[in-house]
């Protein structure tokens, strides 16, 4: 399995979320980390947060993680 990665707001605030893609397909979340948008240099990483944040919205509570409806 290859470790993927890609932005998302998990409670409201701007983080990495790192996750694998199981052989069924699905993808199975391990870690997160917060950062902060002015740690962002390029504009490409610009371009590819405000696309993957429109589509990831997470909850993340009691050590699990919950998609919420964007």
């Amino acid at each position: 399995m290859h470790m993927h990665w890609c932005f998302a707001m998990i409670n409201s605030r701007l983080a990495h979320v790192f996750f694998d893609i199981g052989k069924d397909g699905k993808k199975h979340i391990f870690a997160h980390s917060y950062i902060k948008a002015s740690e962002l240099r390029t504009r490409r990483e610009r371009e590819m947060m405000k696309n993957d944040i429109k589509k990831t919205r997470l909850s993340y509570r009691n050590k699990k993680y919950r998609r919420l409806d964007a």
